[in-house]
């Protein structure tokens, strides 16, 4: 499904999917090109930031062109409090995504009471998982 921007008054109010009805016209979405461009509907492209490590993306700024509307993402540089809470997040990145695949707390609970009866097959492949999991998703 391609995305469209509609104009009106030389701004942009309206950006994605055609809707199927629109303002008292039905099969919108199967009008051609031409059609379209007549009521005011333009193909839109999206064109992404290339984001450093310690910006932002600050809204869209819509270029409207004679066959279509650009929309340039735009930013701006972190502030040093935003900065902070990133260099946080990243630092603790690797607990997040290990707790997701570590074992549950239930299946360590059980593996416990196995070997403290003697059975330690579920202790063993618990331990290797968190092993394996520690090596996948190592401490920055």
């Amino acid at each position: 499904m391609s995305n469209y921007a509609l104009v009106e008054d030389g701004e942009v109010t309206k950006v994605g999917g055609l809707p199927k009805s629109w303002r008292n016209v039905s099969g919108l979405h199967l009008a051609s090109d031409a059609e379209l461009k007549e009521k005011g509907w333009l193909p839109f492209v999206e064109q992404p930031a290339t984001l450093s490590k310690y910006e932002f993306t600050d809204g869209t700024e819509f270029k409207i062109e004679a066959d279509r509307v650009v929309g340039v993402e735009k930013k701006r540089a972190m502030t040093d409090n935003e900065k902070s809470e990133y260099d946080q997040q990243v630092a603790t990145e690797y607990q997040r995504e290990r707790a997701v695949v570590y074992p549950s707390i239930e299946d360590v609970t059980v593996a416990l009471a196995e070997k403290a009866e003697g059975d330690s097959t579920m202790w063993d492949a618990i331990s290797k998982k968190r092993a394996d999991v520690k090596k996948a998703y190592p401490k920055p």
